[in-house]
């Protein structure tokens, strides 16, 4: 688990409990606050939906702590793929890979593949080091912009049984650049910190 100030690593221990007993958590990414469910909790991961409004179709991203928790969501990466995670990982890059068989519908919605980064914020990667892979949405209602702090949650969200860690403000910064590769082809579905330039670059494209 990463280093933390003594009370946040009370608060990341309480908040791991509450994931593995299939709760719902609020804490820092590194771009905003966001909705965390164990993707081994099918019933929390259901709850995640509901909270966010959020429409069919719409996978939820998750993040891992390293290959470990990768190999439980998707099916084994391919040169290309392991190039980005060596390069950008831990970083705001998700990658998006097929789903292995088992994972909530809710997540891959149908488009049998799941979005995973290795979050660089050390709240968020204590959770998916402790608690396995999760879901990692931002925490606001579909509708509504994300929350940098969390005096920008919607309240509705936190009538829930959702327990919140204050982890402070999250800063001004876009979400991760969403990329899908495959030998011939690398496809930016969303750019964010990470160029399509660096990720070329990197990939001698």
């Amino acid at each position: 688990m990463p280093a933390l100030a003594p009370n946040l690593a009370r608060a990341v221990r309480r908040a791991v409990g509450h994931l593995v007993a299939g709760g719902v958590v609020i804490a820092p990414t590194e771009s905003s606050y966001g909705l965390f469910a164990s993707v081994r909790s099918a019933a929390a991961v259901k709850r995640i939906v509901a909270l966010k409004d959020r429409m069919a179709g719409h996978p939820l991203p998750l993040v891992v702590a390293g290959p470990g928790g990768l190999s439980e969501v998707a099916r084994e990466p391919t040169r290309p793929e392991r190039i980005l995670m060596h390069h950008f990982w831990p970083g705001p890059l998700t990658l998006v890979l097929p789903a292995l068989e088992g994972v909530p519908p809710e997540i891959t919605a149908g488009t049998g593949t799941v979005g995973v980064r290795i979050p660089p914020h050390p709240i968020a990667a204590a959770l998916c080091s402790a608690a396995g892979p999760l879901t990692a949405t931002s925490a606001n209602p579909t509708t509504l912009a994300a929350a940098r702090r969390v005096d920008q949650i919607d309240p509705a969200l936190l009538e829930h049984d959702v327990l919140v860690v204050d982890g402070g403000d999250c800063g001004d910064h876009p979400p991760s650049t969403v990329v899908r590769v495959s030998e011939d082809e690398v496809e930016i579905l969303r750019e964010g910190p990470i160029s399509a330039s660096q990720i070329s670059a990197v990939l001698g494209r």
